[in-house]
């Protein structure tokens, strides 16, 4: 074969396999069927063969709006300056930047504003004049002890019923039970000084009512011989914070605890209204259907046992000045219900016709008939 017979072979092998790639028709590799493939005039090509290029255009456009929107998220989740300072300040660690960060992120906000604004006091020029000897704290409206400590209790409601207004029998169960948790002979925890309970109007809805939160703690109320607090709705959260960041102040709760019974799907967002992200150990959301969760956010008023911002550290410089810290931790109630029920007297040897021996007088109960009462005068419908 002469070269110009290759040449002229090979340039048709060429546009035969260019021309299958922009027309779809699958040519033979054979030479006697590549010998009789023609080629097409420049129009042609130029039609048949854009396809590559408006898709190599297409391409290069959603790599563009690929970076574009990488970049935006990054610039969205970097942290500001403000935060940062915060961080380094209180040594409060690395915030996670990707996967779940975003809600991170925003959760440790949220907590390290209502602690700073809410719970802390103001830099004081002469703080440092004062030494770790001081017993108490009266400068801007704290007058809490050195080395106070409380605990605010968090918890959910009670486990529903068809029409979701009360407790079901489960959850009766489940607040008759709560009481043998608290007390001062053993028990797990100690009574409570103060009990909150979520508002039942405050539903989104003028109609609706809701007293599950109120109905889980009506027999801890009984035995702690306490009043259910129940003026805070939702969407008054930061009230129901503020004012637990008061009592804390004052030294009003040093050395007590106050229970929350709140609605689930808000108990994070209150958390992080009193100061505790996920940095101090509470969650940012309250995960799964379980009720038997009890989280609890110790409060203490102290000197730092160590420097807590990295200039001081380098000096060896102590500080000086108390200031409030938060711990959260996440545990289980440890409710059984047939353990319950079988302590309770339900199932003795031989059987028994009927059950519910713990069951509290729920309907009659006082402190729910005051609510009631309080709440029709409030919202009559």
């Amino acid at each position: 074969m002469s070269g110009s017979s290759f040449s002229t072979l090979y340039q048709r092998r060429y546009d035969a396999l260019r021309y299958q790639s922009c027309e779809g028709p699958t040519v033979n590799e054979g030479n006697r069927h590549l010998s009789t493939v023609q080629v097409v005039d420049d129009s042609r090509n130029a039609s048949t063969c854009s396809t590559p290029l408006r898709s190599s255009k297409i391409s290069w456009l959603a790599l563009f709006v690929i970076a574009w929107l990488t970049v935006i998220s990054i610039v969205n989740l970097t942290p500001d300056e403000t935060y940062l300072d915060i961080v380094d300040e209180y040594n409060l660690g690395d915030v996670p930047m990707f996967g779940k960060s975003r809600g991170y992120f925003k959760a440790q906000n949220v907590a390290d504003h209502f602690r700073l604004n809410s719970l802390e006091p103001e830099p004081e020029k002469d703080a440092g004049k004062k030494g770790h000897d001081q017993e108490t704290i009266e400068d801007n409206g704290i007058k809490a002890a050195v080395g106070c400590e409380s605990t605010v209790v968090l918890l959910r409601h009670c486990e529903k019923e068809n029409e979701y207004e009360h407790c079901n029998f489960l959850g009766y169960e489940r607040s008759a039970f709560l009481p043998f948790l608290f007390g001062d002979s053993g028990e797990r925890w100690p009574l409570p000084s103060y009990i909150f309970a979520l508002n039942p109007a405050e539903r989104g809805t003028e109609w609706k009512r809701n007293f599950r939160e109120v109905e889980l703690v009506l027999p801890l109320a009984e035995k702690a011989n306490s009043t259910i607090i129940s003026k805070y709705g939702t969407e008054d959260s930061v009230h129901l914070s503020k004012r637990i960041h008061s009592m804390l102040k004052s030294g009003e709760l040093c050395g007590k605890i106050a229970v929350v019974s709140w609605k689930h799907e808000d108990l994070p967002k209150l958390a992080r209204r009193l100061g505790c992200g996920p940095t101090e150990g509470c969650p940012v959301d309250y995960r799964g259907s379980t009720f038997d969760q009890v989280w609890q956010i110790k409060f203490v008023y102290r000197i730092p046992f160590h420097s807590t911002r990295k200039r001081d550290e380098k000096h060896g410089k102590l500080p000086e000045k108390s200031r409030w810290w938060i711990y959260g931790s996440v545990l289980p109630e440890g409710f059984d219900a047939l353990e319950f029920s079988k302590k309770a007297g339900d199932y003795p040897e031989g059987g028994k016709d009927k059950g519910g021996s713990w069951m509290f007088d729920f309907a009659s109960d006082p402190r729910r008939k005051k609510i009631e009462v309080e709440e029709k005068k409030i919202n009559p419908h």
